[in-house]
């Protein structure tokens, strides 16, 4: 690309909608995200039933979340703790009973985000 042509570049951020999918393993020694979107994110393990999802990039949307399913033996039950930024999705685990309690599970997590991606277009002189 010539010099011109460079300077002539326009570029622009598009927002590309993708649903990812994570299994949280909140039954081990500490809660880790399994699955093949694994690597956006990072989870924290904040007590018992209470996980922290950290976008390792900065959505450009809120993300929209699908009912989490638990896998265990023991039915849980999945709520925000917080309401969800472009950054950071908090969720709390309980069992499900006539006085639900905080409870550690495993279980699946969909989400409807909207990453950024660069286009360049170049000018043709």
């Amino acid at each position: 690309m010539s010099a011109n042509a460079k300077n002539n570049a326009i570029t622009t951020i598009k927002s590309t909608p993708r649903i990812v999918c994570f299994r949280v393993d909140g039954l081990g020694q500490a809660a880790r995200l399994e699955g093949p979107d694994k690597n956006l994110a990072a989870i924290t393990d904040n007590g018992t039933g209470d996980y922290t999802i950290t976008f390792a990039t900065e959505l450009q949307e809120l993300p929209y979340i699908f009912a989490p399913m638990s896998e265990t033996a023991d039915i849980c039950f999945m709520h925000h703790a917080t309401a969800p930024t472009r950054t950071v999705v908090r969720i709390l685990s309980k069992s499900v009973g006539t006085s639900p309690t905080a409870t550690d599970c495993d279980f699946q997590v969909m989400m409807l985000v909207h990453t950024a991606e660069s286009i360049y277009y170049n000018e043709v002189d």
